[in-house]
C-alpha cells in the first residue's frame, strides 16, 4: 500500500525543494496605437524596454523568491477598424510569443524588430476599437502546464481613451472573425471562479488595465464595465466586475507622463 500511495498519488509537483517553485511566464502587451501624445510616449518606452524586460523581470521577481524559467511575450496594436482607409494605418497588428531570456534562446531582437516600425498614428474619433484587441489577447497561446511548474498568463492593456461597442467596426474588411459578439460574450470569455472557467484558466489570468480615470468615462464604456460592473436605475447589480484584475487609473492629458517603464514592471511583477 505504502508503495502504491508514493507511485500514484504524490505528484510530481511536490518533490524535493518545490517550495522554490519556477515560473513560465507569458506577457501580451495590449496597445493603443493612435495617434495621441501619451501614445507616442507609451510605443517609445515599449520599444526601449524590450532589451532589458527580461533581466529586469528576473531581477525583481527574484528579490520576491519567484523564479522564471520561461519568459514569453508578445504585443498587440490596436486602432479604430472604421478610420484605417482615411488613416491609412492597419487597425489591429499583432506579434507571435517570443522568449525573451539571457540566454542563446533569447528572442527579443525579434520582438523588437516586428514592433520597430510601429507608430502611433489614425484615430480619427474618440473612442477607439481596444475591445477586440483584449478579445483577441484572451485568445492567445498560452503555455501549457508544465511539471514542477507555475503558470502566469497576464494581459497588460494600454489606452487613453474609452471604447467603442463591441462590434462597432465589424462592417470593416480586415475585422477578425472570432470576435465576441457583443460584451456580455466578452465577458463570458474571460469568466469567473464560480460561474464559468473563461477562455483562460483562472487561477493563472491577471489583467493589468491602464486606462483613464474610470470616473471620467461614460456610463456605458467597456471599460468603465469591466471595472465597475453595471448596476440598474433601482441600483440592482446586472453586471458585475470582472475578477483577477489591476487598474491603473491615469489622467488622459498626462499619461505621457505618468507612465514608465518602472511603473509597468511593478504592475507585472506583482502579478506574478
Amino acid at each position: 500500500m505504502d508503495g502504491y500511495f508514493k507511485s500514484n498519488y504524490v505528484s510530481s509537483y511536490f518533490r524535493e525543494n518545490s517550495i522554490d517553485m519556477k515560473y513560465n511566464v507569458d506577457v501580451v502587451f495590449v496597445i493603443d496605437a493612435t495617434g495621441s501624445m501619451g501614445m507616442e510616449n507609451l510605443i517609445r518606452i515599449v520599444k526601449k524596454m524590450i532589451p532589458d524586460f527580461y533581466r529586469e523581470v528576473v531581477n525583481a521577481l527574484n528579490q520576491k523568491h519567484k523564479h522564471v524559467d520561461v519568459l514569453r511575450a508578445k504585443i498587440i496594436f490596436f486602432r479604430d477598424f472604421l478610420e484605417y482607409k482615411k488613416d491609412r494605418c492597419v487597425p489591429l497588428m499583432y506579434t507571435d510569443f517570443y522568449i525573451l531570456s539571457d540566454t542563446a534562446n533569447d528572442q527579443s531582437s525579434l520582438l523588437l524588430r516586428s514592433i520597430n516600425s510601429i507608430e502611433a498614428v489614425g484615430g480619427g474619433d474618440i473612442p477607439e476599437d481596444g475591445l477586440e484587441a483584449l478579445a483577441l489577447a484572451m485568445q492567445s497561446d498560452w503555455c501549457q502546464p508544465s511539471d514542477n511548474h507555475k503558470r502566469r498568463h497576464i494581459i497588460v492593456l494600454f489606452t487613453d481613451a474609452p471604447t467603442h461597442e463591441l462590434g462597432y467596426g465589424k462592417d470593416c474588411d480586415l475585422y477578425p472573425s472570432n470576435m465576441p459578439a457583443d460584451f456580455g460574450e466578452l465577458t463570458y470569455m474571460w469568466g469567473n471562479q464560480v460561474r464559468h472557467a473563461g477562455t483562460m484558466e483562472y487561477q493563472t489570468k491577471r489583467l493589468i488595465l491602464f486606462i483613464p480615470e474610470v470616473k471620467e468615462l461614460p456610463q456605458d464604456d467597456g471599460w468603465k464595465r469591466i471595472v465597475e460592473g453595471r448596476k440598474d436605475t433601482r441600483g440592482n447589480i446586472i453586471e458585475k466586475p470582472w475578477e483577477n484584475l489591476d487598474i491603473v487609473q491615469i489622467n488622459p492629458n498626462d499619461m505621457a507622463k505618468e507612465i514608465d517603464f518602472s511603473r509597468i514592471l511593478d504592475r507585472i511583477v506583482n502579478s506574478v
